[in-house]
């Protein structure tokens, strides 16, 4: 959502337009993010429900709705990409919590859509560029976007909060 964001902004601001239309924009991308992202937990609420082996989703949370659908399978990440995922978090930044948010969280994802992911935990600039550079090294055929929580916008915060999966970490 960060870069749709930026994006957004720079070409209004490259158009010239008006400070309260650059706000309409960016308000418009928010409104999006969350339509988008409220539909995709009762689809899979939706989905859960309808698969007695996934259990019972009953009163549960976003929160807990997308963990139980990511341990039914749906984070759109092939077994053997989450392993390389895991292993080089697992190697860069052991038994820190790191969470998938965004399409591939949410089985939205399109073929080549990016994985973003966020440190539970603030992270030292040179481990961050490890991290990155890790992934960049990997044979993963799709990008991997390591978020900096504490460089994280609070509209940004505010929806990752509430649609997260740990992937990796204590």
């Amino acid at each position: 959502m960060q870069r749709a964001l930026d994006a957004s902004v720079a070409g209004a601001q490259s158009a010239d337009l008006s400070p309260e239309i650059i706000e309409a924009v960016k308000a418009g991308v928010i409104q999006n993010f969350e339509v988008a992202y409220e539909q995709s937990w009762k689809m899979m609420r939706r989905w859960l429900e309808g698969n007695p082996l996934a259990g019972d989703v009953s009163g549960a949370s976003m929160r807990q709705v997308y963990r139980l659908a990511a341990k039914a399978g749906m984070i759109d990440l092939s077994p053997a990409h989450l392993e390389i995922v895991r292993a080089v978090l697992l190697r860069s930044v052991p038994g820190v919590p790191v969470y998938a948010v965004g399409s591939r969280a949410t089985r939205r994802a399109r073929k080549f859509s990016d994985l973003a992911l966020v440190p539970e935990q603030a992270l030292d600039w040179r481990i961050l560029a490890r991290l990155r550079e890790a992934f960049v090294e990997s044979d993963l055929s799709i990008t991997v976007d390591v978020i900096d929580w504490t460089q994280a916008g609070p509209e940004f915060k505010k929806q990752a909060g509430q649609l997260t999966e740990r992937v990796a970490g204590a």
